[in-house]
């Protein structure tokens, strides 16, 4: 994607804006996950510094489906 564009709607005012977007190599990901199976290779992205990632993204869906915000179960 070139550009992305987020609109909010929050009690009739809207706002829009275009996060930058990061351009990234997923195929090393990957890549880095099969050396990690297959050759024990040390993984780039740690369980321990994804956690946190995965516990905003869980709270902000949560947060959506209460229409109230949520605080991410890890700090």
């Amino acid at each position: 994607w070139d550009k992305i564009v987020v609109s909010v709607d929050h009690d009739g005012y809207i706002a829009k804006f275009e996060p930058s977007i990061m351009k990234t190599d997923q195929q090393a990901y990957y890549n880095n996950i099969a050396g990690h199976l297959m050759r024990g290779e040390d993984l780039g992205v740690k369980p321990e510094e994804a956690r946190r990632i995965i516990a905003i993204i869980e709270a902000a869906e949560l947060s959506s489906k209460a229409q109230h915000t949520m605080k991410p179960a890890y700090p």
